[in-house]
């Protein structure tokens, strides 16, 4: 299931980078480190729900200060996810060059008959299991056995 749920994510951001190619590499940082953390509607909806929210929380009980801690937990939250790592392996070039070529290789350990070790793969499939373990604070090590 990991390598099956990983091939699908490598060919989204494949996707999603299709449209940035000629970017600079720290556009494309940028523009995957906004997606990680806030998602398709961006950093400025994603606070407007949460102002929303804390307002409406505020409204219905009546704990001084609710509010603002609701909206300034939201905002720890949204700065807590670590997508400076992905954004960062998945900006530069020579990354984007093989993501579905990797995302192949991916799909097909994960439909094979007998499921693949990691070191048996790809540097860039190593590379990108390697990667998600350090966004999901996994021990490496462990997962690339």
């Amino acid at each position: 299931m990991v390598y099956a749920s990983s091939a699908y994510f490598l060919i989204a951001v494949d996707f999603i980078l299709r449209e940035h190619i000629t970017a600079e590499q720290e556009q494309r940082r940028a523009l995957l480190d906004g997606g990680f953390r806030y998602g398709t509607a961006g950093q400025a909806f994603t606070e407007k729900v949460g102002r929303m929210a804390a307002t409406l929380v505020g409204s219905v009980v009546s704990q001084p200060g609710l509010a603002k801690t609701v909206e300034h937990e939201l905002s720890e939250q949204a700065a807590s996810v670590k997508a400076e790592l992905l954004a960062e392996f998945f900006s530069k070039t020579a990354t984007h060059s093989v993501l579905f070529d990797a995302a192949k290789e991916l799909e097909a350990a994960a439909f094979a008959l007998k499921v693949a070790s990691p070191s048996t793969m790809s540097a860039i499939v190593q590379s990108v299991l390697g990667v998600l373990a350090d966004f999901f604070s996994l021990d490496r090590k462990r997962i690339l056995v």
